[in-house]
């Protein structure tokens, strides 16, 4: 119980310190990776973050994109989500 106790607190005052202290965040929350630019597969930030082109293409079919080439670029946010942005045409 103290051992879950601890990680709930810290959890709670780590996410207490981000919000009201922007330098932490900046400290705290990794930067936004890119994992797609104009169409090509960034494989060595996919390999970072060990994610498998499977995976990546698995989240373009959930936002209706049939190819990579329809991508201009496509990050992997600090939450862990990933966000894209379309060709435009």
């Amino acid at each position: 119980m103290v051992l879950i106790a601890t990680l709930v607190f810290w959890n709670y005052a780590m996410d207490y310190c981000t919000y009201r202290f922007p330098a932490i965040e900046r400290m705290a929350a990794p930067p936004k990776l890119c994992l797609v630019r104009d169409g090509k597969l960034l494989r060595r930030n996919m390999r970072r973050e060990f994610i498998t082109t499977e995976e990546l293409f698995a989240k373009l079919r959930e936002q209706g994109i049939e190819a990579v080439a329809d991508v201009k670029l496509m990050y992997l946010e600090s939450d862990g989500e990933m966000s894209l942005i379309k060709r435009s045409g």
